[in-house]
């Protein structure tokens, strides 16, 4: 095989869908985006957002949030994209038709850490996203002199 067709057949390897689901309690958690992409079966096309649950019990905990592209799943797309990146991109930003795939906006999702609640009705889980948490790095904790530092403080 040439370097050509190794690098062709690993970009098309598709790591997250053979990452096996975790079960989680019904509740509120903070999770990450680890992937977002599109697939089709009979049943009609899909999204399927890849979340980690990033901090308490469940820590590390892989869920998935899937959704047909129906009027009512692309209303949710849009919600979803709207709340997490605050625009509606265009959907050829979203979805690319000729790969089935998800378009170059899908890149802005992750990492992103969401405060989401999962519920849980029968045999179906609903993970609902109701905002993203906030960068709270260390380095925004501290204030960095600058040349005029004000007012000394004697002890």
């Amino acid at each position: 095989m040439d370097f050509e067709s190794m690098s062709n057949a690993w970009d098309s390897i598709k790591t997250n869908n053979n990452r096996r689901t975790d079960s989680i309690e019904d509740g509120e958690y903070e999770m990450k985006v680890v992937g977002f992409d599109f697939y089709e079966i009979p049943k009609g096309t899909f999204y399927k957002w890849h979340l980690e649950v990033s901090s308490g019990m469940s820590a590390g905990s892989y869920v998935q949030k899937f959704q047909k592209t129906t009027d009512v799943g692309l209303s949710i797309l849009a919600r979803d994209f709207l709340l997490i990146t605050g625009s509606k991109p265009q959907f050829s930003e979203i979805y690319n038709a000729e790969l089935n795939a998800a378009g170059p906006a899908s890149e802005k999702l992750m990492g992103k850490t969401l405060r989401v609640k999962k519920t849980t009705k029968g045999d179906y889980s609903n993970y609902e996203f109701h905002g993203v948490v906030e960068d709270n790095s260390p380095a925004d904790d501290f204030m960095v002199p600058g040349d005029d530092f004000g007012e000394e403080i004697a002890f």
